[in-house]
């Protein structure tokens, strides 16, 4: 079976899925043979997993997909945005002022226009928080979408010691022996354990920010604790080959890939609690302008937008 079996090919200790637990090391296959990869995932490349051990690999440790959220709807974004202690004391103050230009009214005197400047100068300012909040968030869920875009949806898988062609994405597990030629777009991390052709060529901006495409080998990298640039051994889920074909290992599947980990990041930071410097910003134009309605709006707004 090879070192650690079956049950600990893929285990979510790091070895076998990147990424799945920070605390413990993850297994450096660009930094190891082919034949020392292919023994930590307990497979053989000339048969490939078999369907029973594919199976179950898959029930234990999930479909190769990024996670999915139902997108929150835009009232639902819209109220977030009054969640913010500042932002309902502004809100408060802005009712309680109106009422009370309504009341003086009332009680005979006379409704001038003016007293109604100071309510709507901070309705209007707390609508242009959150069209700001909800543009930021809605460009969050954006980016994921753009993610799921680029994963692949088929693979030419080896199982049971024979290739099968379509074999949905979703369904590739760690340890799968994955064909790819040019114009595939890889659906999983994997490991390079030989090449069909001369050369292979990845373009991988989509994670990198590389403009132009990047050379691959077979061969392991003498360093452990390098980038992904520095894994010419590698390639990963959402890069496409642009030349060549080669046969490869998946060492990592949905959100324990380098593009799982992206979508993870940009969930975080669309869920971080703490006030983007955007948002302080507004904080602070918001109190100062509350403060200096009316007399003292003019100055206050050509302060701010001076200051930036």
């Amino acid at each position: 079976m090879g070192k650690g079996g079956q049950d600990e090919a893929a285990r979510p200790d790091g070895s076998g899925s990147p990424g799945a637990d920070p605390d413990v090391p993850v297994f450096p296959f660009w930094a190891r043979t082919p034949s020392d990869c292919l023994a930590e995932l307990g497979v053989s490349a000339d048969r490939g997993l078999s369907s029973d051990d594919a199976a179950a690999r898959l029930h234990k440790y999930g479909p190769n997909e990024l996670e999915r959220h139902a997108p929150p709807s835009l009232w639902k974004l819209v109220l977030e945005q009054f969640n913010d202690t500042l932002v309902r004391i502004l809100l408060a103050a802005a009712v309680v002022s109106f009422v009370l230009a309504l009341y003086d009214g009332a009680e005979g005197g006379e409704v001038r226009a003016t007293a109604f400047v100071e309510p709507l100068v901070i309705f209007l300012i707390l609508i242009v928080n959150a069209v700001v909040g909800v543009w930021q968030e809605s460009n969050a869920e954006k980016a994921l979408e753009a993610l799921k875009e680029i994963q692949s949806e088929h693979a030419t898988v080896k199982r049971d010691g024979r290739w099968k062609h379509g074999l949905p994405a979703r369904d590739l597990v760690i340890g799968d022996i994955v064909e790819l030629r040019v114009g595939d777009k890889v659906p999983a991390d994997m490991r390079v354990l030989q090449l069909i052709s001369s050369t292979l060529r990845v373009e991988q901006g989509s994670l990198t920010g590389e403009t132009s495409s990047v050379n691959k080998t077979s061969h392991k990298i003498h360093l452990e604790d390098t980038d992904i640039q520095g894994k010419e051994c590698m390639v990963f889920a959402g890069t496409t080959i642009v030349n060549g074909s080669a046969v490869c290992v998946v060492t990592g599947t949905g959100m324990a890939t380098e593009i799982g980990k992206i979508h993870s990041q940009i969930q975080e930071a669309s869920q971080e609690e703490d006030d983007t410097p955007l948002k302080k910003k507004l904080n602070e134009f918001v109190a100062l302008a509350v403060a200096a309605i009316p007399e003292g709006l003019p100055a206050v707004i050509t302060t701010c937008l001076a200051l930036g």
